[in-house]
């Protein structure tokens, strides 16, 4: 699991993948109910959940989403983590990099499609989201899937982790713009939000159901 442009290489090496053993007794309860949810709920192969979500409190959303995306590797079906650090600001700019990054370690037919969009502009780590995202992104994995084969594409690693406290995910932000975007694509995401106050939670679930009216609204658009 190398995804490390965005991410804090020290906090991978601090949450171990086995466990919450640094956590205190009431948060290590809560997070291995999180954990255990996830595992529970993985999407069988070949079938498709955008949006899962899971809100963990105390801030403490990588000591589930890490152990989830070193369980996910283990089984070989990790195609990235977007876990974003401590920082303030978030360093979100580097979001869509780091996905590609992963992308083409992952799924190595893609790469070529990036090294194009690099090609043919240069500067496009200073254009908008949206435009970072389906050049190095979206086209890449679209491409190396129409070269591909049936066989070779059930291969392919399809699970996406991301993690965050809900400012990062706000509506409107870096994050929560690649989320929606992600939607679009064959893949599977895993999404944990820190939830530091109980009141959070009503404003999250409407964050949920903003995203699926998102994901409606695009069925609707390319089935009319």
């Amino acid at each position: 699991m190398d995804g490390r442009l965005l991410h804090n290489s020290s906090e991978y090496e601090n949450i171990r993948p086995e466990g919450f053993q640094h956590t205190p007794d009431r948060i290590n309860v809560h997070l291995r109910q999180i954990f255990q949810e996830v595992l529970d709920n993985l999407p069988k192969p070949g079938t498709l959940r955008h949006g899962s979500f899971h809100y963990i409190r105390d801030g403490n959303s990588k000591h589930v989403s890490i152990p989830v995306a070193y369980r996910l590797a283990s089984q070989g079906v990790l195609l990235a983590t977007i876990i974003l650090p401590d920082s303030t600001p978030p360093c979100t700019e580097l979001i869509v990099a780091t996905l590609a990054y992963q992308l083409a370690q992952n799924i190595h037919s893609s790469a070529k499609h990036m090294l194009a969009a690099l090609r043919r502009d240069p500067g496009i780590f200073e254009r908008n989201t949206e435009t970072q995202f389906e050049e190095l992104v979206k086209i890449p994995l679209e491409m190396a899937c129409m070269n591909a084969l049936t066989e070779e594409k059930s291969k392919w690693p399809n699970m996406i982790v991301l993690g965050g406290n809900a400012q990062e995910f706000a509506p409107g932000s870096v994050a929560h713009k690649v989320l929606q975007l992600l939607s679009m694509l064959p893949v599977n995401t895993i999404t944990h939000i820190d939830v530091q106050e109980e009141g959070l939670k009503s404003r999250l679930r409407s964050f949920a159901q903003m995203f699926w009216g998102f994901v409606l609204s695009l069925f609707y658009y390319f089935t009319a």
